[in-house]
């Protein structure tokens, strides 16, 4: 069920998230990561041991790396991304 208030009180009993919602949905992926910053919750980023990332990349907060993502160097990526091998 879509019950908002079981949502809220849920909220109250973690401290991190990751949004997983990918594909054309990003607009969705931002509003929702938006909301829990702005109740006090961490973004967990998460990359996958089978990407490869340049070391002077600049990795925003809550961004989901998937296995095979190659990331050349000197690369943003934003906050709250989903990268994957294209």
């Amino acid at each position: 069920t879509n019950n908002i208030t079981e949502l809220k009180n849920l909220l109250k009993e973690v401290t991190s998230y990751v949004v997983c919602i990918g594909a054309e949905n990003g607009f969705a992926r931002f509003k929702i990561s938006n909301y829990l910053d702005v109740i006090g919750l961490n973004p967990i980023t998460l990359n996958h041991h089978k990407s490869f990332i340049e070391p002077t990349v600049k990795i925003g907060v809550g961004c989901q790396i998937m296995p095979g993502a190659l990331i050349h160097k000197f690369a943003k990526i934003g906050n709250h991304s989903l990268e994957k091998i294209s």
